[in-house]
């Protein structure tokens, strides 16, 4: 259930219907109360409201501008929006637009424009001017003034916020911030714990096996690791889970074994429930997913028709804090023991090398004739590798740093180039001496 509830929470952070939504029922409550007032206080209002004259005919012609101009301008809003998502699309990569849809500036302006539509058409019905009976409502129609004031402030923001998510440091920095938490996540100290120091068991000789399939097709989201070692543990199972977030399944294929004593009918319907397979990848768990999203801009980056070696540079600073990070914080455990310090779970989580050649190796190849490009590849591993204090670790970052050296092609090595190349590789490899085998 706690995946099922994070991972619909972040499908509507990124979606475009749910703030707007928010605010259009909101408007519609307000005009609600405001009417009640204006039936209530009606001929008693203070003479500092600014709209207080009582004429059905001005609130009419008042409420329709307002109605008319603002649907107007939330076309506007949209198509600036769409523009913006089109060049991010084909500039930087598919897989950003989520930073520009999660915007929660863009989703506010697009609500206020709409709403404020919505509550003229509201008040409106009930201007009366004929024969019938007089009925102005000032108070709604003083707070439509004061929601088209705030659509304008809102339409100079959103023009200034536009041109500001479009440039590349601002978008770096968002995929940061994901990463980042995505880090935080995947690295997280209540998930470590489950890993007790003396638990020793990493095999399995128990013959009744049950395989799970997966129910349909799709890529897994999550798994809830949590609920499955309850289970394992409440019914003296050992789950071994074949697959990691991100991970593609064909319906029908295996995604769990289960090691158990006495089979039992119900166990693969509660299992299942625990496994979140969707339609696409999500950062929820998927490490991998968060970290090529900076590697897409930079490979683009790298590509031919754009050449933009700076913003490469940028991603690779990026990308070398956040390994750094992931190799301080540590990866999570490949074995899970409950509190008697028995295996219950075998999991199947990337390992810091996966990682590390997520990160580096496209970028590598795509800068294979680009030195300065390189020559930050080889000063971001140096750097990681004076933090790092495991040997396999370093040994893994030495081996990223000889495929960044020897990947260069020979004819740009010669003369200063070269010979600052040998610099960096070298720094690479006293980071890696110093760490205690």
């Amino acid at each position: 259930m706690k995946i099922w509830i994070i991972n619909h929470f972040l499908m509507i952070r990124a979606s475009y219907w749910f703030v707007p939504t928010v605010i259009m029922t909101s408007i519609a409550a307000l005009s609600a109360f405001t009417l009640f007032l204006d039936h209530f206080y009606q001929g008693a209002l203070p003479s500092w409201f600014i709209l207080n004259e009582g004429d059905p005919q001005g609130a009419r012609i008042f409420l329709s501008t307002v109605a008319g101009s603002m649907i107007g301008v939330a076309g506007v809003t949209f198509s600036i929006t769409i523009v913006s998502l089109s060049l991010a699309s084909s500039q930087f990569g598919p897989r950003i637009l989520k930073s520009f849809m999660r915007s929660k500036a863009n989703q506010f302006v697009l609500g206020i424009f709409i709403a404020t539509f919505l509550y003229c058409l509201v008040i409106l019905q009930f201007v009366k001017g004929s024969t019938s009976g007089l009925f102005v409502p000032s108070i709604s129609t003083n707070v439509a003034l004061f929601l088209t004031l705030l659509c304008l402030k809102s339409l100079i923001y959103f023009i200034h916020h536009v041109a500001n998510s479009i440039q590349i440091d601002t978008i770096v920095t968002n995929v940061v911030s994901e990463l980042r938490l995505a880090t935080d996540r995947f690295c997280s100290k209540e998930y470590k714990i489950q890993e007790k120091e003396n638990g020793t068991q990493t095999t399995v000789d128990w013959e009744n096996i049950k395989a799970i399939k997966s129910p349909k097709s799709g890529y897994l989201q999550a798994v809830d690791y949590d609920e499955l070692l309850r289970i394992a543990a409440n019914k003296n199972l050992i789950v071994n889970v074949l697959n990691r977030a991100g991970d593609f399944l064909q319906e029908g294929s295996p995604i769990i074994k289960i090691y158990q004593q006495n089979q039992e009918d119900e166990l693969e319907r509660e299992v299942l429930k625990f496994i979140l397979i969707g339609l696409m990848r999500t950062e929820q768990q998927d490490l991998e997913y968060s970290i090529r999203q900076l590697v897409e801009i930079a490979t683009r980056a790298l590509s031919p028709g754009i050449n933009d070696s700076f913003t490469a540079i940028t991603c690779i600073d990026w990308l070398g804090a956040a390994i750094n990070r992931i190799a301080i914080k540590g990866m999570p455990p490949r074995y899970l023991y409950d509190d008697q310090n028995k295996l219950r779970i075998i999991t199947n989580e990337t390992t810091f090398e996966g990682v590390c050649a997520t990160a580096f190796n496209q970028i590598r190849q795509a800068a294979a004739k680009d030195i300065s490009v390189s020559l930050r590849l080889l000063e971001v591993l140096a750097n990681i590798g004076n933090h790092v204090q495991k040997e396999v670790i370093a040994q893994n970052l030495l081996e990223h740093a000889k495929r960044v050296r020897f990947g260069i092609a020979p004819s740009l090595l010669d003369g200063p180039d070269g010979e600052a190349i040998k610099e960096r590789y070298e720094a690479v490899e006293m980071a890696v001496k110093k760490v205690a085998p």
